[in-house]
């Protein structure tokens, strides 16, 4: 029995080292690093502006700061002065650059090939996020996110040491999310995308009384931004059948098309919706009491 106590208080001792050795390991993991480092930007980052981005270093191991500089890691390339000091500024590129950023994320996979094990089939393309033909694109608020990001790695020389901070100016794209329907809300810029050629040749029809133009027209990914309601025409050339390619994007105000309760607490339709989203009277099925849903539905789903 002495040989069995012995042996469970050197076990009781080994987990008890195990469980200390833990803590303190998960302690110095939570610990704040010696060299801490958060940016407030200044300006209004939207592309083409010059902003400054304003480091504050917050040094907790009692070291005194030495030097600082400021370089660039990630996301379109800006033009940067006063590296060397706690306040760059920062010159962000045009629309154009950050829409080709834009585009490319787009189109990426979001696992990479190497990142497959070996027992998966890597698919043959990804085309979920741009596909290759002629359409609306679709923008995901991750994309867009992505795609204005300026990323920086903020060297900090100490008496302690030398420390790598990560840090990121989040660019204001101007293009909004966007499933790739072609019916859009006016006064907000639509941007389009082509199948992969060697040119394009876009081409816009407006409605009457629209002004709006389209920029880009000979790129990939030209857009517009839609003034007044109604049909915009657009044409392109597809080299691969030496044709053109058309299709409307139809331009609107958005609005509900639930206005209000009736006297028991059902919705009430707006009438100037009806005429597209609703059937005729003639042709829709009848209404059970009570119920939205088709009395020639089946009992079991009404």
């Amino acid at each position: 029995m002495r040989g069995l106590h012995q042996l469970q208080r050197t076990l009781l001792i080994a987990a008890l080292a195990a469980v200390v050795a833990i803590g303190l390991a998960s302690a110095a993991l939570a610990a704040d690093p010696p060299v801490k480092v958060t940016i407030a930007v200044t300006g209004d980052p939207v592309p083409g502006a010059t902003v400054t981005a304003k480091a504050t270093v917050t040094i907790g191991d009692g070291a005194s700061l030495q030097s600082i500089k400021w370089t660039q890691v990630g996301g379109v390339a800006a033009t940067l002065a006063n590296t060397s000091t706690d306040n760059v500024t920062i010159t962000l590129p045009d629309r154009k650059a950050f829409k080709e950023e834009l585009a490319t994320i787009l189109e990426e996979a979001p696992i990479a090939d190497s990142a497959y094990p070996s027992y998966v089939p890597k698919p043959a393309k990804f085309e979920n996020g741009l596909q290759n033909r002629f359409i609306v694109a679709g923008i995901t608020p991750h994309a867009a996110t992505d795609a204005g990001a300026i990323k920086f790695d903020v060297v900090v020389v100490t008496s302690s040491g030398t420390y790598h901070n990560a840090v990121s100016v989040a660019g204001k794209l101007p293009w909004p999310t966007a499933t790739g329907n072609r019916n859009v809300p006016i006064l907000l810029p639509v941007l389009l995308h082509g199948k992969s050629q060697a040119s394009y040749d876009w081409k816009l029809t407006v409605p009457t009384g629209s002004t709006a133009k389209l920029d880009d027209a000979a790129s990939q990914n030209p857009e517009l931004t839609p003034d007044v309601a109604g049909r915009y025409d657009l044409t392109v050339t597809d080299l691969a059948t030496n044709k053109p390619v058309t299709f409307t994007v139809a331009a609107g105000t958005w609005k509900g098309i639930v206005v209000g309760q009736d006297s028991k607490g059902r919705p009430l339709v707006d009438p100037a919706c009806t005429a597209c989203h609703v059937p005729a009277a003639s042709t829709r099925p009848a209404i059970s009491p009570g119920s939205w849903r088709p009395a020639s539905w089946p009992t079991a789903i009404r």
